[in-house]
């Protein structure tokens, strides 16, 4: 047990195509089942594959306007240890496949995030060594370039989703209040 949480939560060990389709799927079925459970439970509605795999859609639906919202929170709070699965395995297997782990920060962008997780699925791993997992002690100049890295790197995500929400999707509040649903009075 102790093996897997290291290998799903972890960056240390190399991600090959074989095990990313494996564990990737496995744990999307799981967070489907539980999360269509959870919101029949709560709120009575069936939550569809389709609202699952397109968030944008859902968000803007009428499905997501009935959640109370502690509820909208409690998903939100779930969600996060799929979600660091998702970006560390994605960034391991992107390393292992022979590209850079920038890559997975298109785990972060709708719609980008399937075409990426299919074509690492696809790709062979790499025949050069990638992955180093030795550990390095950290100057104060790496330190600094990590953050400004990091910030940099925030703010291109930041910008991407308001991008999406204002141009593709229409509708800036997304970008802001994603997990908040929004209560429309009837005019």
């Amino acid at each position: 047990m102790k093996r897997y949480f290291s290998f799903l939560f972890g960056l240390q060990q190399p991600v090959d195509r074989q095990s990313y389709f494996k564990f990737g799927a496995g744990l999307m079925l799981f967070k489907y089942l539980v999360d269509a459970a959870l919101i029949y439970l709560v709120v009575g509605i069936m939550w569809t594959p389709i609202d699952y795999l397109l968030p944008l859609a859902s968000l803007r639906g009428e499905k997501i306007a009935l959640f109370p919202p502690w509820f909208s929170i409690a998903l939100a709070i779930w969600t996060l240890p799929f979600l660091w699965i998702g970006i560390s395995m994605t960034l391991r297997r992107a390393v292992d496949a022979g590209g850079s782990p920038w890559q997975a920060l298109c785990f972060l962008l709708p719609i980008l995030n399937y075409i990426l997780m299919i074509a690492l699925c696809l790709v062979p791993s790499s025949t050069e060594i990638v992955w180093n997992s030795s550990q390095v002690v950290p100057t104060i100049e790496a330190r600094f370039k990590s953050a400004i890295l990091g910030i940099g790197a925030s703010v291109a995500v930041a910008l991407s989703a308001v991008i999406i929400s204002v141009f593709l999707v229409r509708d800036y509040g997304l970008a802001l209040f994603a997990a908040f649903p929004r209560h429309r009075e009837a005019c």
